[in-house]
């Protein structure tokens, strides 16, 4: 388990290669693609003037990557006494769950998803106390994800919770390591954001986290959180959109030059009387009469930017159509 405290993230072959949107999908074992996988979570008192009895939970489960959430509680109630007067004492509660959940993640691609909610509650039996504990509770997912290809890794959250002036604090954390680099994502009351990097082929440690804690008062706080982990290649295409799409394909970006494969189809030939090619804008290439036929069309582009690539399609009959696709960053 990771423990980290949270801290203030030839045509033919051609067509038929494009045909199937570019990106190549593999057969993905359920579970297969995270390694030491835990989510649970555990509550904490400790007290430097008192002595504590009770129960301190701490409970983990192992998760996978099967598509199905996995939820983990915990809960507990921890005495604190002054041992020098009995009646001087605390009652303290905590208490939490976690929900993990993430599809298939062969080759380090994919979404992992996290949402938590953590409690805590200090009842002090008299007016003024020797006592002083300090209380936490933390809800937590780990795993370690092999990427098997640089990869845009982007995380995003929400949370909501306590931060206020007598010490209470809550908030929510993303912690990724990757090869060379981390990512971190942290969150406090009513915080949202988002932080993305490319991350080497290698092992990335991920590590999720709520937690509220802290304070000297009585009485109950509470956190919420939502996170989640998105793995996408670089040069990654979006679903392609568009009424054009029977006769005209892109396909894959080629990260090792930064251009785009696209294509035309069959269906151009028999429908289309011009064909316009656009990257992310500018012309790029332009087809009439009966040079629109079937063919291969490579699209350059940046290695290092984004990419929106669009056809804009005449038919015989005078109507129009279009095709576009994004594609992620190579580098």
């Amino acid at each position: 388990m990771i423990t980290r405290a949270l801290r203030h993230a030839a045509v033919p072959l051609a067509l038929a290669a494009l045909a199937t949107g570019g990106l190549a999908t593999l057969p993905a074992p359920a579970g297969a693609d995270v390694a030491e996988p835990q989510v649970g979570g555990s509550g904490w008192t400790t007290d430097d003037r008192c002595t504590l009895s009770g129960a301190q939970p701490a409970t983990w489960v192992p998760w996978t990557d099967n598509g199905v959430p996995v939820t983990q509680g915990f809960n507990g109630t921890t005495t604190v006494t002054n041992p020098d007067q009995a009646s001087d004492k605390y009652t303290v509660t905590t208490s939490g769950s976690a929900t993990v959940q993430a599809a298939p993640l062969t080759g380090g691609t994919g979404t992992i998803t996290f949402s938590a909610n953590v409690a805590m509650n200090r009842v002090r039996a008299q007016a003024a106390s020797a006592c002083a504990p300090d209380v936490s509770a933390s809800a937590e997912a780990s795993g370690k994800v092999t990427l098997t290809q640089p990869t845009w890794v982007t995380v995003a959250g929400s949370g909501d919770g306590p931060l206020d002036p007598d010490g209470w604090s809550g908030g929510a954390t993303a912690y990724l390591t990757g090869v060379d680099r981390t990512l971190e994502l942290d969150l406090g009351k009513r915080g949202s954001g988002s932080v993305t990097t490319l991350m080497p082929p290698g092992q990335l440690d991920v590590y999720l986290a709520a937690r509220v804690g802290g304070g000297t008062g009585v009485g109950a706080q509470s956190y919420t959180a939502s996170l989640s982990v998105r793995l996408q290649p670089a040069g990654a295409g979006s679903a392609p959109s568009g009424k054009g799409q029977a006769m005209v394909v892109f396909g894959a970006r080629d990260c090792a030059t930064g251009q785009v494969n696209a294509a035309l189809t069959k269906k151009a030939k028999k429908k289309a009387a011009k064909v316009v090619f656009r990257v992310n804008g500018a012309k790029a290439a332009t087809f009439k009469r009966k040079k629109v036929k079937p063919r291969a069309v490579v699209l350059p582009a940046a290695s290092a930017s984004p990419v929106t690539a669009s056809a804009a399609i005449k038919l015989a009959n005078g109507k129009k159509a279009t095709v576009t696709r994004s594609y992620l960053p190579c580098s």
